[in-house]
C-alpha cells in the first residue's frame, strides 16, 4: 500500500544526516570511528583530511526558517570547516559560515548552531570544506557524527 504525504507531512521538515553518508566531492573517503565517548557512538571524517576536501549532501526544504545543527568533534588535529547551504545549482546561497573545530585536548559531543531562511520549495544542498586550519592544530580532521535540519514551527 503507497502512502502518500499530506500538505503538512511534507512540511515537517526535520532532516538527519549522517556523516558517514555524506557524498565526496574532493579529497580521501569517510572514515568512521566508533567512540562510546560520542554519542550515537561514532563520528566521522575524510581520511586523510587536507585543505580543500569537500562533502556535500542534498534534500528537499519548502519555505521557513531552519536551523543547522551540528554534532562534532574537537581536537588538536582539528581543521576549520566551512558550511554553505546553497540551492540545487550551487545559486541563491542561504547560510555561509565556518567554525574552527581546534582545541588543545578531544572535547567530545560539540554542538554547533547556524539558523537561515528559505524561501522558495525545492532541492537544497549543504556543502562542507575544509578551509584551513588555526596555528597551533596539526591537521585538517573535521570529525563528525550529524547535522541536523529543524524547520522553525509557525
Amino acid at each position: 500500500m503507497k502512502r502518500h504525504l499530506t500538505n503538512r507531512q511534507s512540511e515537517l521538515n526535520d532532516i538527519t544526516l549522517w556523516h558517514m553518508f555524506a557524498v565526496i566531492v574532493t579529497g580521501n573517503g569517510i572514515l568512521t570511528t566508533i567512540n562510546a565517548a560520542q554519542r550515537f557512538n561514532m563520528f566521522s571524517a575524510q581520511s586523510a583530511a587536507a585543505n580543500g576536501d569537500k562533502f556535500l549532501y542534498r534534500f528537499y526544504l519548502t519555505p521557513g526558517d531552519y536551523n543547522l545543527n551540528m554534532l562534532y568533534v574537537r581536537n588538536s588535529n582539528c581543521g576549520i570547516l566551512t558550511l554553505t547551504v546553497t540551492d540545487e545549482n550551487g545559486n541563491d546561497e542561504r547560510e555561509n559560515t565556518q567554525t574552527d573545530m581546534y582545541f588543545a585536548s578531544v572535547q567530545y559531543n560539540q554542538s554547533y548552531l547556524s539558523s537561515f531562511s528559505i524561501n522558495r520549495e525545492g532541492v537544497y544542498r549543504l556543502v562542507g570544506e575544509i578551509t584551513g586550519h588555526t596555528a597551533p592544530s596539526s591537521g585538517y580532521t573535521c570529525p563528525i557524527t550529524m547535522f541536523m535540519l529543524h524547520k522553525h514551527l509557525e
